[in-house]
Order: C-alpha cells, then sequence, then structure tokens
C-alpha cells in the first residue's frame, strides 16, 4: 500500500492488510511486513498478524507525510486475486495498491478512490458553463466533487480554463515543432509555454483567416493557412503575447522586399506598411529604399526599440525598422529595404 493523501491529522493506521486467492488462507499471515515508518506498539508486523486487536500506524512525525508505504513480502512468487484493507480511524483518503517482483520496481495495479472519469488531454465541461484543458504527464480525474489537474507525482503541466459549453469555442490549442512547448491562440492572444526543464526554440502553426491575419512579437511567416511562428523559450518560461498589428485584405509578399532579389517586389495595397525585425537593437546610420521603375510612392521610415513605440527617422538606435506608404495601384513596387549600422 503506498499512500498518495494521508488523514490530514493522524496520516495512516491499518488494522489489516489481507492478500487472498480464492478461499484459501490469506497469503500474507505468512509474509513479513515492512513499512516505511511506524508508532511503537504499532509495528508493520501488526497490519498481517490475523489479529483483530493490533494494528500499524505511521510514526508521529511521518502523519503528514504523503508516501508512506506498508509492504509485505509473500516470501516467494504467489498469485492472488483480492486485496483487503481494514482501516482505523486514521484512514488514508487516496492510497495505491501495487506489486513487485524483487522489493525494488513496483507496478500500480489499484487505486483508491477509484475515479469517476479520466482524461489525458481531453477537455473537461464544468456544468456546461466552462471547459478545462491540461496538458501534462498525468492525466485529470475526477472523483466526487473533487477535480485534480494532475493525478500523479509533482510535475509540470499547462492548465487552460475556456469559458462557454462544449461547443462555445474552438480550444484554440495549434501545433508547434518543439514537443515541450504547448501553444495556443484565446482571444487573439497567443500563449506559449515551455514544460521542460531546458531551453526550447522551434516553430508554431498559427491558423488565421487571410483577410485579417495577427502579427505577434517575434518572427512570423506568412503562409496559405495562416502564419509560421519562430517560438524561443527559456527553461519553464511561459509567454503571453498580445496582437501588435493586424493585416488585413490580401496579404501581400513582404519578404520580397528582403530577399535580396532585385526580380522580386513588395506591392503594399493602399496604407501598406512592413516591419522589420533586425533580431537586437543596433545603431542604425541609414536605411535605403529601392524601388522598380515606375512611380515611386510617398514613403515615411519609421523606428523603433521595443516594437510598441515607433519614432519617423531612418537613424538611430533601432531594434525594428518599419516603412509606410502612401501606395496605389500603378506604383512602383518596393524591391529592396536596406538598413546600414
Amino acid at each position: 500500500m503506498l499512500g498518495v493523501e494521508p488523514d490530514p491529522q493522524y496520516g495512516y493506521s491499518l488494522w489489516a492488510l489481507e492478500v487472498h486467492d480464492g478461499d484459501g488462507p490469506g497469503l500474507a499471515l505468512a509474509g513479513t511486513a515492512s513499512a516505511s515508518s511506524a508508532t511503537p506498539g504499532k509495528e508493520a508486523t501488526y497490519a498481517t498478524d490475523g489479529s483483530a486487536a493490533t494494528r500499524w500506524a505511521v510514526s508521529t512525525s511521518d502523519r503528514s507525510r504523503t508516501d508512506n508505504r506498508l509492504a509485505v513480502d509473500l516470501g516467494a512468487p504467489r498469485s492472488f486475486d483480492r486485496v483487503r484493507l481494514s482501516w482505523e480511524a486514521a484512514a488514508g483518503r487516496k492510497y495505491r495498491i501495487e506489486t513487485s517482483p524483487d522489493g525494488t520496481a513496483w507496478t500500480p495495479v489499484a487505486d483508491h478512490p477509484v475515479a469517476a472519469l479520466r482524461s489525458t488531454g481531453g477537455r473537461l465541461d464544468v456544468d456546461g458553463r466552462a471547459g478545462i484543458v491540461v496538458a501534462g504527464p498525468h492525466p485529470l480525474t475526477v472523483t466526487g466533487d473533487r477535480i485534480t489537474l494532475s493525478d500523479g507525482p509533482a510535475a509540470p503541466l499547462l492548465a487552460e480554463l475556456y469559458p462557454g459549453p462544449v461547443g462555445a469555442r474552438p480550444s484554440g490549442r495549434v501545433a508547434t515543432t518543439s514537443p515541450a512547448v504547448h501553444a495556443s491562440v484565446t482571444d487573439g492572444f497567443l500563449v506559449l509555454v515551455n514544460l521542460s526543464a531546458a531551453p526550447a526554440a522551434g516553430t508554431a502553426e498559427l491558423p488565421q483567416e487571410r483577410r485579417a491575419v495577427r502579427l505577434y512579437r517575434g518572427e512570423q511567416e506568412v503562409t496559405a493557412t495562416g502564419t509560421t511562428f519562430t517560438l524561443d523559450l527559456a527553461a519553464a518560461e511561459g509567454r503571453i503575447e498580445p496582437p501588435r498589428f493586424t493585416l488585413r485584405g490580401p496579404v501581400p509578399g513582404v519578404k520580397a522586399a528582403v530577399d535580396d532579389d532585385p526580380a522580386t517586389a513588395w506591392r503594399p495595397g493602399p496604407g501598406g506598411r512592413m516591419v522589420v525585425d533586425l533580431g537586437t537593437v543596433a545603431t542604425v546610420s541609414a536605411v535605403e529604399l529601392t524601388w522598380t521603375p515606375g512611380r515611386v510612392p510617398a514613403a515615411v521610415v519609421e523606428t523603433s526599440v521595443d516594437g510598441i513605440t515607433y519614432g519617423v527617422g531612418s537613424t538611430g538606435r533601432a531594434r525594428y525598422v518599419a516603412v509606410r506608404t502612401q501606395w496605389r495601384t500603378g506604383h512602383a513596387g518596393l524591391t529592396r529595404v536596406s538598413v546600414r549600422t
């Protein structure tokens, strides 16, 4: 018996631990009992002696310890069909029955209480008013009126609560190329969580409607189905990113202005604006725009250190360089943006 949750006042205490196979005598009577701790006069052997007047109890100092253990060595490999525990008032609130061929490697075979529901990665609907989705190594369980988000030893987990009944809104979970990183988009906010103890990098595919594409801080590539977001998270880091910009209407090929190919060009559309992330703050000495032949539209260069607050100008310290145009049909396309430092 491996404890999971003790009695809050007295811990664990058993009158008897019985092991049976059919109608034969109890197998534990001839076994050797051991325990993680015991109160003097209430040692482990008293749980397998067949007496209703004796019992095992954890030591006073171990009453609050969750993983107290009581075991019995049957002397040799034996078959059995049931285990019976007779608890004293200090009954374990939650516990597990485990078996072992060698006393070292243990395998869980039963849990108490038995969960009415167990789910790994699925949505739990609560009264038709909200839903919980949990990602982690252990399942979400429901026992009585208690919801356990991670039913197992301490481990990293991500719990998401979504208002509304089932089907009211999608979960928002999106795929990533890093197994340790869980990502979702909720109410337009990008949520990234690294559940590992090591840095994690990769990409996340963000499905979006082409007529309104949200752009977040960092590197993002527009695709046929939305955008591909490049992620880079420290160990155990979580981030919530609000959208910085929204591209509306047909999405222009902004990469054409920074691909170093004179044969390609960005044609912004009315009120077009593009932003180049230099990757780190640098001292910019000049920003040069190269256009295709034709009528060049009015354009303004803006710079920013944080990607939020921009100022007009093409020199100074900056990480982000933006080009805002008054492009109209028939105007030249922007074939190259050169940033000199």
